[in-house]
């Protein structure tokens, strides 16, 4: 039996669009404020930005089990992406990061149980975002050609099932590795590995399906299906290094 969304879906995602957008600016304010109180020296750039893009690997564990029990297939690894607006703290040994992502997995099929005589399914679009404020360690601050570098964030981030519905939300964590490497006097290019957290297992909600008795997604036995979001992600970007005003 196919599920539709009901007349409230469009209302819904507005209003998460807009909470969501909300929870960015926020942590991008307290980065810039954070940023602005540890001076550098005159002659380096203070402020640069990185983007990157590679591949995503989930871990849910519960949600994959009941993929596995209900015979469909489980949430298989997608692509990812990252923005991030930063600022070097010290003598360009820290840096202070407001951290935007988001990851895309392949589609699948989620049955959600209904009497002894029915069944109801839908699609499955896993999607998942998160902003965070990061705060990153450079081991070797002086190099060129090879600059690791750890780092850890806390943030905000949601998971949903599908769109506008079946959703987990709350606060997140990650821990960052990364290599960057000189390209030119301004841009650096850089390999990624970082690992998301969510710090609490939530229940998916169901705000916007129909003929569906509960307000949570449930499992094939009937109870409402919980999870933790984690996933591994890998990314090879760019890093820019802005100019200051006035710099030639």
């Amino acid at each position: 039996m196919k599920i539709q969304y009901s007349r409230h879906a469009r209302e819904g995602l507005s209003s998460a669009g807009a909470r969501l957008a909300i929870c960015l600016c926020v942590v991008s304010l307290i980065a810039l404020l954070a940023a602005l109180s540890a001076p550098l020296r005159a002659d380096e750039s203070k402020f640069y930005i990185r983007a990157g893009a590679g591949a995503s690997f989930p871990d849910l564990k519960n949600l994959n089990a009941e993929l596995e029990r209900q015979g469909n297939k489980t949430v298989q690894t997608g692509y990812s992406f990252a923005v991030s607006f930063g600022r070097y703290l010290g003598e360009k040994s820290w840096s202070l990061e407001a951290h935007f992502s988001g990851a895309f997995y392949p589609n699948f099929d989620y049955i959600i149980a209904g009497d002894t005589t029915s069944a109801h399914s839908f699609p499955g679009k896993l999607r998942h975002f998160d902003y965070m404020l990061i705060l990153n360690r450079y081991l070797w601050p002086g190099g060129t050609i090879f600059k690791p570098s750890i780092g850890a964030g806390i943030g905000y981030g949601t998971a949903s099932l599908l769109t506008g519905g079946g959703k987990i939300a709350g606060a997140e964590a990650l821990v960052t590795a990364r290599i960057e490497s000189s390209i030119r006097n301004t841009i650096d290019f850089s390999l990624e590995c970082t690992y998301y957290s969510g710090l609490s297992s939530k229940v998916f909600d169901n705000p916007f399906l129909e003929n569906v008795d509960t307000d949570y997604i449930v499992d094939s036995n009937g109870r409402p299906l919980k999870d933790t979001f984690r996933s591994l992600d890998v990314r090879l970007g760019i890093m820019v290094r802005l100019k200051q005003m006035g710099s030639q």
